[in-house]
């Protein structure tokens, strides 16, 4: 579907199209993306197609000036846009800031879509006015030395690492069984197997096209703690965490983070925690000096998700 909008002399100035996953150029979308002014992973084409299970169609501005890339579930038979596990933020993005009638246009195209839930990049938040609940995210800016950065850790998280950081010795692996097995096994709250599945696929997938990699405590053979990665684009975004509970969360996740924070300092842009709206991990990422930046998530069937979470929850 191509839209095609005109000034008051008539004269065509912007289209915006709608592409199906299978009819797009993957060399152009890319190439947007890639020079975005607001790159975010999230929307690459592999990670999208691993989580959203290929279910993704995208809205064009011009000849790909800017991408909006949007996801979807079938429920009932209804195609409903919906953000698939992992992914925390999408949005427009662009090689350059866009003019508010064509960031407002593109948003009437995903309105008149059943939106569950969607979620605009923080540039997305801080440039354009838009409708949805302001949600936090995380940042540690890393284009300096490692000791600045760790000039800005709190008095708790230093003494934290004096205290284990000399007893732990950090491994770099690409191994996907035993995280996912204690991932499973400590956090079954949070599991679905459709859920593991998808991770184990990204993880899989990130392995070997180098854009993804763990970092992990092991002791006498066994996986203590590990953090796994994505990295790209000069940022690092931290998208799964998996430990054993009877092990301090500040101890093993702090040293690994610091480990991160020290090799990757003055190498890439920003180390991005990827939340968080609970009180004791916002805490806990607050204490290495992370700065809060926000995002935004839409919805246009509030009322709904209260119903399915209700539902979902007495069954």
């Amino acid at each position: 579907m191509n839209i095609s909008c005109k000034n008051k002399y008539n004269v065509l100035h912007y289209s915006i199209t709608k592409v199906k996953r299978s009819d797009l150029d993957e060399t152009k979308y890319t190439s947007c993306l890639q020079n975005a002014l607001n790159y975010q992973i999230y929307a690459e084409i592999w990670v999208l197609d691993i989580l959203s299970e290929r279910k993704w169609f995208c809205y064009i501005l011009n000849d790909y000036e800017a991408i909006f890339p949007i996801p979807y579930q079938i429920f009932w038979g209804i195609k409903v846009v919906s953000l698939p596990p992992i992914i925390q933020q999408l949005g427009i993005f662009y090689k350059k800031k866009l003019d508010k009638e064509r960031f407002n246009s593109l948003i009437k195209k995903l309105k008149r879509n059943i939106v569950r839930g969607y979620s605009f990049n923080e540039d997305n938040t801080k440039n354009y006015p838009l409708q949805g609940e302001i949600r936090p995210n995380q940042l540690i800016k890393l284009n300096t030395s490692y000791e600045n950065v760790a000039s800005s850790y709190n008095r708790n998280r230093k003494r934290n690492l004096r205290d284990f950081a000399n007893d732990k010795k950090i491994i770099y692996s690409q191994e996907i069984e035993t995280f996912i097995t204690l991932y499973k096994k400590e956090y079954p709250s949070l599991v679905s197997p459709k859920k593991i599945k998808l991770l184990y696929n990204l993880m899989e997938a990130s392995f070997k096209n180098g854009a993804g990699y763990q970092y992990r405590i092991e002791e006498n053979g066994e996986l203590l703690s590990s953090l796994f990665y994505l990295e790209q684009n000069k940022k690092i975004y931290q998208l799964g965490a998996s430990r054993i509970k009877k092990e301090s969360f500040g101890s093993t996740f702090s040293v690994i983070i610091d480990y991160v924070l020290r090799i990757k300092s003055n190498q890439i842009n920003v180390y991005d925690f990827e939340g968080s709206r609970i009180p004791g991990v916002h805490s806990f990422n607050k204490s290495f000096g992370a700065e809060e930046v926000q995002y935004t998530y839409y919805t246009n069937i509030a009322l709904l998700n209260k119903l399915y979470s209700l539902i979902k929850n007495k069954s």
